[in-house]
């Protein structure tokens, strides 16, 4: 028998967009530090957002990761 339990956990709006844009800079190959590098942003800063660590990121900074990775807020 399998003893493993399915844990559902669901998201907020924000990780769900987090998520997205985190698989988003995968698909375009491109490492954190290319992201930080094309947004503005440090290294530190997108780790910390896709790890969660960032509870409130602002809309720019969203937006500008969004813009890393070819992609658009909505």
């Amino acid at each position: 028998p399998n003893n493993v339990k399915v844990i559902r956990v669901k998201l907020t709006p924000l990780q769900v967009t987090i998520r997205d844009l985190a698989e988003a800079r995968v698909e375009a190959g491109l490492s954190v530090a290319d992201v930080a590098a094309k947004a503005g942003l440090s290294v530190a800063t997108v780790t910390r957002l896709e790890k969660g660590r960032t509870k409130h990121p602002t809309v720019d900074v969203l937006e500008r990761y969004a813009r890393a990775v070819g992609k658009e807020l909505r």
